[in-house]
């Protein structure tokens, strides 16, 4: 051996050795353990640069794909993790999520099927088969795939809930209760078991343990939007309309979903305005503008919203004391300026008739103001026709509407 060879023997002897494919692997399933998906990501990319057909690692590549809402890209890297190795009952169980994401119901409940075909005694994929096939309206085979979930695993508390949601689906509201109160006897502090007990008390009338079990969903999931709109409807449901009211304007500024939206209108036809007039504007004038519901619903407390501006209930109250209904007085230029910028005003003038008497009666003095100045610039436009016929110089002539001082 020459002296260059044993340099490089040296030199090799002392460089690290390259990670293997099952080394990265293990370290990527770390990283996506803790939550490190960008680094997990990284590390399953370069399993693959050294193993192109490593199945967990497309696999994982999927999972992550689907975490992050990419349900396209998680299928195909779940279909190539299948295409290595078919007889694994978490790929298709996997790929039944992927597919349910994308809204491809039928074929997510067929992977499903598939997975626990493959491995009967899958807890995972018969609780995912349920949820699946829940979304897609077959309640009695959800009830099923539910019953195997609880019979596998009878301490899991997801199975029992499942179960009830396929249940009180189906209109076996009592046996729904019972596996919701199963559901939280395992785990007292399972949000979504609280929230489906909720749909079930207040099915059979019970609104106060309805109202409970929402508030306690709530306090272990703040700001949920689902949680918040059937509180919201519960509240009502009791007769606090304020507090169903307040419930769905807090779920409006976390989501604007269309159940929220379809409660809030629910709550504005019953709704007595004592205060808040303010907090409400806004949110009125996006309910009309973009067609929440029927602008009928919304008038009452449109119109109730508007009066409550300083220049027009003062203008409605000199108008009612006036004995001309339509007296120009109750209107000054403040009233006038108000109306004018008064975007949810205008609006619900152009949508729906006006219901409001004293909001007319303002309206009635304006438009006589109104037809005043019209008149006024009227003669003005007359008296510069006859100037222009007449040849005098009328372009750099200011037209004078008082008469001019008599010379001394």
């Amino acid at each position: 051996m020459n002296r260059k060879q044993r340099r490089a023997n040296k030199g090799a002897a002392s460089s690290p050795a390259a990670p293997t494919a099952s080394a990265l692997f293990a370290a990527a399933v770390e990283n996506h353990q803790q939550g490190r998906l960008g680094d997990a990501e990284a590390l399953y990319r370069r399993v693959l640069a050294l193993e192109p057909r490593h199945a967990d690692a497309l696999h994982r590549l999927g999972l992550i794909a689907y975490q992050v809402g990419a349900a396209a890209v998680a299928i195909d890297y779940i279909d190539r993790a299948i295409g290595v190795d078919d007889r694994n009952s978490a790929f298709h169980t996997h790929l039944g999520l992927a597919l349910a994401a994308a809204g491809r119901l039928d074929d997510a409940s067929c992977a499903c099927r598939i997975a626990v075909k493959l491995d009967p005694q899958s807890v995972e994929g018969h609780a995912n088969l349920a949820l699946i096939l829940m979304r897609a309206g077959q309640f009695d085979a959800a009830e099923d795939a539910a019953r195997r979930t609880v019979a596998l695993a009878p301490p899991l508390a997801d199975g029992h809930a499942i179960l009830g949601d396929a249940l009180h689906a189906l209109g076996r509201t009592r046996e729904a209760i019972a596996s919701y109160r199963r559901a939280i006897d395992l785990a007292p502090d399972y949000a979504d078991a609280y929230a489906g007990l909720a749909g079930a008390l207040r099915a059979i009338g019970d609104l106060d343990g309805a109202t409970a079990s929402l508030r306690k969903a709530d306090a272990l999931a703040p700001d949920h939007p689902g949680v918040l709109n059937n509180l919201a409807l519960t509240l009502q449901a009791q007769g606090d309309v304020q507090g169903a009211m307040e419930t769905v304007l807090h779920g409006l500024a976390v989501a604007e979903t269309p159940a929220l939206r379809q409660t809030f209108v629910h709550c504005v036809k019953t709704l007595q305005l004592d205060a808040g007039a303010d907090v409400l504007r806004p949110v009125l004038t996006r309910a009309l503008s973009e067609g929440w519901g029927r602008p009928e619903d919304l008038v009452r407390t449109v119109l109730d919203v508007v009066r409550r501006g300083p220049a027009l209930e003062a203008a409605i109250v000199r108008a009612a004391a006036s004995p001309d209904p339509a007296s120009a007085e109750a209107v000054d230029d403040g009233v006038m300026a108000e109306l004018a910028k008064d975007e949810l005003l205008l609006l619900v003038l152009t949508v729906t008739p006006n219901i409001d008497f004293g909001v007319e009666r303002v309206l009635a003095s304006a438009r006589r103001v109104l037809l005043k100045i019209a008149g006024r610039l009227g003669a003005i436009r007359r008296r510069r026709g006859l100037m222009r016929r007449a040849g005098a110089p009328v372009l750099h002539q200011r037209v004078r509407l008082r008469p001019r001082a008599r010379r001394s």
